[in-house]
This record gives C-alpha cells, sequence and structure tokens, in this order.
C-alpha cells in the first residue's frame, strides 16, 4: 500500500508494521520499485505522536479496537481513514467506535467476504 501510494503521487508515507520479517521485505519492495519517499518502521503499538492527512491500516479488528483512540488522534482534521483486513461481520462494530469519534462513514466496499471502510474526520 505505501508503494502504491509514493506511485499515485504521495509526498511522504510512513509504513508501519510488527513483525520484523514484513519490515525487510518492504524494505527489499521499495528498493526494487525505486520508491524514496516512504520510511519503514517496527512498531509494537500505533504512535499518536505524529498527524496524518491520509491512514491505511490493513490490520484486523482487534488491532483496530485496541489502537482506536491513536487512529483517530493521528487524523488531521478532514483526515481520511480506511479500514481493510476486516470481515464483514466486523462492520457495524467498527463503524460504531469510529462515529462515536466523530468521524464520518463514507463508504463500506465487500469483496467476498471481506470489506474496507473508508471513513473521514469531521473537522
Amino acid at each position: 500500500m505505501a508503494i502504491l501510494a509514493e506511485k499515485l503521487g504521495a509526498a511522504s508515507i510512513m509504513a508501519t508494521d510488527n513483525d520484523p520479517w514484513c519490515i525487510e521485505n518492504a524494505q527489499e519492495n521499495l528498493t526494487v520499485n525505486n520508491c524514496t519517499k516512504i520510511k519503514v518502521a517496527l512498531v509494537d503499538h500505533i504512535s499518536d505522536q505524529e498527524k496524518y492527512d491520509i491512514m491505511i491500516a490493513n490490520i484486523n479488528r482487534h488491532i483496530i479496537e485496541a489502537n482506536q483512540t491513536a487512529l483517530y488522534q493521528q487524523l488531521h482534521a478532514d483526515g481520511i481513514l480506511l479500514l481493510s483486513g476486516l470481515l464483514e461481520s466486523d462492520e457495524e462494530d467498527i463503524k460504531k467506535i469510529f462515529i462515536s469519534y466523530k468521524l464520518s462513514h463514507k463508504l463500506t466496499i465487500r469483496k467476498n467476504g471481506w470489506i474496507a471502510i473508508h471513513f473521514v474526520k469531521v473537522s
């Protein structure tokens, strides 16, 4: 997703994972794809120190639930939060969480029992 973001014109990208192998693999993919705007970091939790215009999380429901406050706090006003890697059965609970933070639900995309959800932080 970070590589696609760079190819689509993002000025700077922070990519994180909690698996050292995934970090190593990401670094290799950045080299192969001639990416220069992506920083990669090994993390064990989502930090709320940085603010972003767009956040994309392809992680399971339990990780999203555990990090909901940081996900909210990291978004700039009018920021976009895209969540994927979720089951259709997760949709209502995830929507309830982020709507309670005053994010606006814009769209849910469904495919083969999986969903991606698009929210915007209301300013």
